[in-house]
């Protein structure tokens, strides 16, 4: 009986002290709670007392601003941590997605209807479609006649067809939670007022330009420079492999050759080198030629040896040499095998007594070649730099301003008509100044790299001693400066062509009109789609925007280019 007694007693203790543990646990999270929560009231007058304080602090007096913005203060202040608070908590792995029309509305005509053609000057239009065939007509002359009974006819007007082709495209981008959180709260720091609405806009808002700011800069650059059978470029060498670059975590070469960052399409520049010359027929472009003073490399290789294979490594691609009979048959064999390769990678190969010789095709451009190493047998061999590459030089004193001048000059009739005759926009008189601004041409410009504007822009400051409103227009709302009265557009290209392009073409003009140079965009298709969202198994923050584009110029006889 006693044992069941003090079993029952030692029972109901530990009861008790459990039921004090838990007591005293809940008191605790009571306490925690309040502690985290105090009253809004005590907030708003802690709030209000430090704004009065300073208020007075800087010797404000009046009445009504002792009383009114403590109280405001007080209110604001009590309430941002709760609205605000949620809102980038919220953002974080909450995610967002656009397809077909409303991808349309929310992400391609905002940024590139409504942005770009102000910043590049050029025709951006969108399609439903991923080929487009524009139809022009050329005009009509000698059709007025002398009345006679019945229908003669007359001349026909010429048609002329262009087919617009788009390609698919992806972007995609991936950030941790955290500095994806931070990335936003920077962008978001200019909000004005605490409706809460305003601020979640805001936020997406933030998001979407984030992102898309840095496929509009592509969407620019590819228009610009895309080509598809450009080789990838770094340092200045040029790697000719036939599989596509591949890079490592921090952007340095691994392997492959083909640039996947600019050979989805042919953009403006690749069609313009195709169809320019100097001399140029009804269906090509007119050319304006930059001297540059480059000079064509040329490698000499010298063979020996009575027998085996030997590889010549060239732009990072080895090309085999295999002995036949004698070593000048060898070097002919090899020019042979080798020289169309080569050829459409800008490289010319001839072959003499026991040499294969490579010259650059086009001055300026470079490439890299080293001796013939034994495979088999004992066939090897030496390189000689004959001539070293020239790459183009800087412009001289006043180059821009006299391309420009022949630019215009050496146009076909065609263009140099609708220039003269386009209508003079209204002229203003800029506050200060006595003169009017030069009228502007309607339509026409000048797209113009850096180094050929800022050439320009020394002409008229050494002329002058500064750059007058007179060579300036507003163009878009955008003031640009002009020559003869014709705003010069930058194409914001030269950072591409210097560091990603062994061009020897790095000055370049193009006279036109905007709707002569078309960019299309199609994200209504069915693999338009633009989507954010977070993994959490990763922890990060993901973005994807898929779409086609495309681009060309239209007319030929419209354009006169300079390179």
């Amino acid at each position: 009986m006693e044992a069941a007694l003090k079993t029952r007693r030692k029972k109901r203790k530990a009861e008790r002290v459990r039921s004090n543990k838990k007591n005293k646990i809940i008191q605790n999270h009571k306490n925690k709670k309040i502690m985290k929560k105090p009253s809004k009231k005590l907030i708003s007058i802690s709030n209000g007392i430090l704004a009065l304080i300073v208020l007075m602090l800087f010797q404000v007096s009046n009445p009504f601003a002792l009383i009114a913005v403590p109280f405001a203060v007080a209110t604001i202040l009590n309430y941002i941590p709760s609205n605000f608070g949620s809102m980038l908590s919220g953002f974080i792995t909450n995610g967002s997605e656009w397809k077909g029309k409303e991808m349309e509305d929310v992400i391609l005509r905002p940024i590139f209807i409504g942005q770009l053609p102000q910043e590049m000057g050029v025709k951006v239009f969108l399609s439903v479609k991923s080929k487009i065939k524009l139809t022009f007509f050329g005009p009509v002359s000698k059709i007025l006649k002398a009345y006679s009974d019945g229908f003669q006819g007359g001349n026909k007007s010429t048609k002329k067809q262009k087919s617009l082709i788009l390609s698919e495209f992806k972007a995609e981008a991936n950030y941790s939670k955290q500095d994806y959180k931070n990335t936003v709260i920077e962008n978001i720091t200019d909000i004005g007022g605490l409706n809460q609405n305003q601020v979640a806009q805001k936020i997406l808002d933030t998001e979407i330009n984030l992102f898309m700011s840095g496929v509009k800069e592509d969407v620019r650059r590819i228009f610009w420079l895309g080509d598809t059978s450009k080789q990838y470029v770094a340092n200045g060498l040029r790697y000719d492999a036939a599989t596509p670059v591949v890079l490592d975590a921090n952007g340095a070469y691994v392997s492959g050759g083909q640039d996947i960052y600019y050979n989805v399409i042919d953009g403006i520049w690749k069609a313009l080198f195709a169809d320019a010359s100097t001399t140029p027929t009804s269906s090509q472009i007119q050319r304006i030629t930059i001297n540059n003073s480059t000079v064509a490399q040329v490698d000499t290789h010298t063979l020996s040896g009575t027998s085996g294979t030997a590889n010549i490594t060239i732009n990072g691609v080895t090309y085999l040499a295999t002995f036949a009979t004698s070593l000048t048959v060898t070097a002919t064999n090899f020019r042979t095998t080798w020289a169309a390769t080569l050829l459409a990678l800008g490289i010319t190969v001839t072959s003499g007594a026991g040499t294969v010789i490579l010259t650059a095709t086009i001055p300026g451009q470079p490439f890299t070649s080293t001796l013939a190493v034994n495979v088999t047998g004992d066939l090897a061999g030496t390189v000689a730099h004959t001539t070293a590459n020239t790459a183009a030089a800087a412009l001289g004193t006043d180059v821009a301003k006299a391309t420009f001048k022949s630019m215009i000059t050496g146009s076909n009739k065609i263009l140099k008509g609708l220039i003269s005759k386009s209508t003079a926009s209204p002229t203003t008189t800029p506050t200060g100044q006595g003169n009017p601004t030069t009228p502007m041409m309607a339509g026409v410009r000048i797209y113009a790299t850096d180094t050929m504007i800022e050439n320009y822009i020394a002409t008229i400051e050494a002329l002058t001693g500064g750059i007058p409103e007179t060579y300036y227009n507003m163009v878009d709302g955008v003031k640009r400066i002009t020559y003869r009265g014709i705003p010069i557009m930058p194409m914001d290209v030269d950072q591409y062509i210097a560091n990603d392009i062994d061009t020897p073409y790095p000055h370049r003009a193009i006279l036109t009109f905007p709707e002569n140079l078309a960019l299309v965009l199609n994200g209504s298709g069915d693999m338009g789609e633009t989507k954010f969202w977070f993994n959490p198994d990763y922890n990060e923050n993901r973005q994807r925007t898929q779409f086609e584009f495309g681009a060309n110029y239209i007319l030929p006889e419209l354009i006169t280019v300079a390179y």
